[in-house]
C-alpha cells in the first residue's frame, strides 16, 4: 500500500474533520494584501492627522471636539501652575516671617549683650558676652 502525499493528507482530513487552507490561493492572498494595504493608508492617514500634516480630511464637528479637549488641558496646565505659585508664595512668605523672628531675637540678644556689657563695667560676672561680635545687623 503505497500512498502518495496528496491521499495521506485527505485521509487525515476526513479523519480530523478539518481542513488545510490551500496556501496557493492567489485570491486570499490579494484579498489580506488588499486588507493590509487599507489598514496602512489608515494608519498614514491618521498620522498626518495627529502630526497637524493633514487637517483638511478632518470633519468640522472633530475638529471642534479637539479644539475643545485642548482647552481643558490648557486650563488644568494653568490651574496646577498657579496652584504651584501660590505654594511657593507661601514658602517664602513663611521663610520671610522666619528670618523676620531670627533678626529680631538677634536684635533683643545684641541687646542683652549691649546692657550685660554696661553691668559688667559695673563688676558684673557677664564681662565676657561683651566680647562677641554681633552677627546679625538691622536695618
Amino acid at each position: 500500500m503505497c500512498y502518495r502525499m496528496e491521499q495521506i493528507i485527505e485521509r487525515y482530513q476526513k479523519m480530523t474533520g478539518t481542513c488545510i487552507p490551500d496556501h496557493d490561493s492567489r485570491e486570499q492572498l490579494y484579498g489580506e494584501l488588499a486588507m493590509l494595504r487599507k489598514d496602512s493608508r489608515r494608519l498614514h492617514s491618521n498620522m498626518r492627522r495627529y502630526t497637524g500634516e493633514d487637517m483638511s480630511s478632518i470633519p468640522f464637528e472633530e475638529l471642534d471636539a479637539v479644539e475643545q479637549e485642548l482647552e481643558r488641558a490648557v486650563n488644568k496646565v494653568r490651574h496646577r501652575k498657579n496652584e504651584l505659585l501660590h505654594q511657593q508664595l507661601e514658602n517664602l512668605r513663611r521663610k520671610v516671617n522666619l528670618l523676620i523672628n531670627i533678626s529680631d531675637s538677634g536684635a533683643s540678644c545684641r541687646a542683652g549683650i549691649s546692657t550685660g556689657g554696661d553691668r559688667s563695667k559695673a563688676g558684673g560676672a557677664s564681662a565676657s558676652l561683651g566680647s562677641i561680635p554681633i552677627l546679625w545687623r538691622t536695618q
